[in-house]
């Protein structure tokens, strides 16, 4: 198979959770990773502010929860590598079913977002000065290669799951792909 989606484990939940752990003290240069992940976070909220909290009440209602989506995903991020490293492994697998749900949430009020640069290519007038109409065919474009990207970090982290390393650098990489959009 080209894909291995197994579950290889021993038959003793306890042996994989020694594994685990066995694995994370073997990263002890990760242990603070948690916090370094407040960092893209903190500059997600800045870069969507002016955007979002000014103009709360009239938002769309699949803006707030693609916002609200975006925001849990993130702070999951934060939260699992803690559980993690600390040896909760029982928490940070059952968050990270409940992640995956979130990730699929972010996905589809992403794909609903892609109505705002629709209606203003729609609205477009070439007779005004301003924005230039390609402008939004480009935040279209590219939010668009952001959400395919985040599907491909979340199907990666899932199919990579027992791979510590490789699981884990893909659910960063997906931070990285919805900082994008709010910047």
């Amino acid at each position: 198979l080209f894909f291995d989606f197994r579950w290889k484990s021993t038959g003793d939940q306890t042996d994989d959770f020694a594994e685990i752990k066995l694995n994370f003290q073997t990263m002890e240069k990760y242990k603070k990773l948690y916090l370094w992940l407040i960092i893209p976070f903190l500059i997600t909220q800045l870069g969507i502010f002016k955007f979002y909290w000014p103009k709360l009440a009239t938002q769309a209602f699949s803006i707030h929860i693609h916002y609200w989506a975006v925001t849990f995903w993130y702070l999951l991020l934060i939260v699992q590598p803690y559980l993690a490293v600390n040896g909760k492994i029982a928490q940070h697998r059952t968050l990270g079913i409940i992640g995956f749900l979130v990730a699929g949430g972010v996905l589809f009020t992403g794909i609903s977002t892609s109505e705002i640069s629709m209606n203003r290519i729609n609205a477009y007038d070439a007779e005004k000065v301003g924005i230039p109409v390609s402008f939004y065919y480009g935040t279209l474009f590219m939010g668009w290669v952001s959400l395919i990207a985040f599907a491909t970090a979340i199907v990666q982290s899932i199919i990579h799951r027992h791979r510590l390393l490789d699981h884990s650098w893909w659910l960063i990489t997906s931070l990285f792909y919805m900082m994008m959009p709010a910047l």
